[in-house]
């Protein structure tokens, strides 16, 4: 009996932190670049007890959308804009950039974006470009003049990646380096979609509704049958 509560306790536990991750995923479906998570329920043994894992990422390709805005960039294929956060190397396909007071191209978030050279300076004269235009291999031209190449980054196993905030990564470990994409494709004008179905994740949830109801209803009985024999054995004694 203590081992079907035990294994009913983390049928449940693993099915929370499922509608977890899926709610997650639905939340940001319409958040650019995002790469949704899929639960999965492999188990480790560990002293005999159960551990849940609980999610890996899908890095599959969102749909593109047109902007119009030149600061806007999306990656065909693989790869990852690479940002500088404090010192930190991150990673995302999230390129809705700007430019900031100094002329650097920045994220949202502020995190400056880096070049095969360093950081990029679109006004390296002083004055903001009045035009900037991108290429596919992500150079950069501001006015007509080089002033440098978007720093596409990509790594041999994406399974040590760590995702950090909505739409950003970091290498799982030290070891995980990453490697130049040497022939990228970058869109100027356009931003990677979400991808996350959105029906899918919500037949997902459905799905794992009724299975928590199951494991309540297997609570119950479970539950039941203990109460009815403590019952006969205090009437034994």
């Amino acid at each position: 009996m203590d081992f079907e509560l035990s294994e009913l306790k983390q049928s449940l536990l693993s099915q929370v932190n499922k509608n977890k991750i899926v709610a997650n995923n639905l939340a940001n479906s319409n958040t650019v670049g995002f790469k949704k998570s899929i639960p999965f329920a492999k188990h480790l043994e560990e002293k005999g007890k159960s551990q849940p894992i609980n999610s890996a990422q899908d890095l599959s390709q969102g749909e593109l959308k047109k902007t119009g805005n030149p600061l806007d960039f999306a990656i065909t294929g693989r790869g990852f804009f690479t940002l500088d956060k404090n010192g930190e190397e991150i990673y995302t396909r999230n390129g809705h950039f700007k430019v900031d007071q100094e002329g650097f191209l920045i994220s949202t978030n502020g995190d400056t974006v880096m070049g095969r050279g360093g950081l990029i300076n679109v006004a390296p004269r002083g004055d903001h470009p009045q035009e900037i235009n991108v290429g596919k291999d992500g150079e950069i031209f501001a006015d007509g003049e080089r002033v440098g190449q978007l720093l596409i980054s990509d790594f041999p196993s994406t399974r040590k990646f760590r995702q950090i905030g909505e739409n950003s990564f970091v290498p799982q470990n030290e070891r995980s380096l990453p490697e130049i994409v040497e022939q990228p494709n970058i869109n100027q004008g356009q931003l990677e979609g979400s991808n996350v179905n959105p029906v899918g994740e919500m037949i997902g949830l459905m799905e794992l509704k009724r299975n928590f109801e199951s494991s309540q209803r297997v609570l119950k009985v479970l539950d039941q049958v203990m109460e009815k024999a403590a019952t006969r054995i205090s009437k034994v004694k």
